[in-house]
C-alpha cells in the first residue's frame, strides 16, 4: 500500500482490479513520485493487439474510478502522469506480486 496526496492510500490490488480487465492489457507499471511537491502517478502498459489510443483513454478513466486516486485528484493531491505504452519487451516475469513503485524521497515499493 502507498500513500498517495492528501493522505489517501492506494493498493496495488486496486490498480489490477482496474486495470487487467482492459483489452489487450497484457501487463502494467505503476510509478508514483513527486512533482513540485504534488504526487504524481504514472503508468507503462504493455498492450498487445489493441488500439493504444484507446487503451491509454480507458486505462486513464479506470484510474479515476479507483475511489483513493478520484479523492486524491480532486482534493488536488495528486495529478494523473503520462500513461506510455510498450509493445515489445516485456514489464516483469508475471510471477512477482504486482508493486506500486514509490519514487518519492524516501519512498519504496509497495
Amino acid at each position: 500500500m502507498v500513500s498517495i496526496g492528501g493522505g489517501y492510500r492506494l493498493d496495488s490490488s486496486d490498480l489490477a482490479d482496474a486495470l487487467y480487465p482492459l483489452p489487450g492489457l497484457i501487463d502494467y507499471t505503476a510509478e508514483v513520485m513527486d512533482e513540485e511537491g504534488t504526487d504524481l502517478l504514472a503508468l507503462t502498459l504493455q498492450l498487445w493487439n489493441t488500439n493504444e489510443d484507446a487503451a491509454m483513454v480507458k486505462a486513464r478513466a479506470a484510474l479515476l474510478d479507483i475511489p483513493a486516486i478520484k479523492k486524491a485528484v480532486d482534493s488536488g493531491g495528486l495529478t494523473l502522469g503520462a500513461i506510455r505504452s510498450t509493445s515489445g519487451g516485456v514489464l516483469s516475469t508475471g510471477v512477482a506480486k504486482k508493486t506500486i513503485v514509490d519514487l518519492r524521497k524516501g519512498g519504496s515499493k509497495e
